[in-house]
């Protein structure tokens, strides 16, 4: 039943508003996503926005192929990465770097670096280039 009621509500948006389906479907975890390469865990993003853990590991699973932080960082990956992207050499060396020079405690940081990629590529960007379309 939950299934149909989302394709229907899908179906509704392209037909009255013309999104597509896939940006429906961006949009609805968007806030999940955002919350984890953020560094929450998925317990704190589950508190947060009211629904069960295992969506919330379900929806971070499909999007960034990750089963989320088991305890909330120290610190926002996405945060530094943004800033970070402002450097013409930005990989996942010169970020573990960065952020150890800033005195954060980090031990995912490759891992934190690959998912806000992933966010980026997969959302931010297709999103931005979305709503210039419109």
């Amino acid at each position: 039943m939950k299934n149909k009621n989302w394709k229907n509500l899908k179906d509704f948006y392209k037909n009255c508003f013309k999104i597509d389906g896939k940006v429906m479907e961006m949009l609805a975890d968007y806030d999940v996503v955002l919350l984890c390469v953020s560094g929450l865990s998925n317990k704190t993003i589950s508190n947060f926005l009211g629904i069960c853990t295992s969506e919330v590991r379900k929806i971070i699973m499909k999007n960034l192929h990750f089963l989320g932080w088991e305890d909330d960082l120290d610190w926002n990956p996405y945060y530094f990465y943004r800033i970070f992207l402002c450097c013409d050499t930005i990989n996942s060396t010169n970020f573990s770097v960065f952020v150890k020079n800033n005195s954060f405690i980090i031990n995912h940081s490759k891992k934190a670096f690959d998912l806000c990629i992933t966010f980026d590529t997969n959302f931010f960007d297709y999103l931005t280039e979305y709503s210039r379309k419109a």
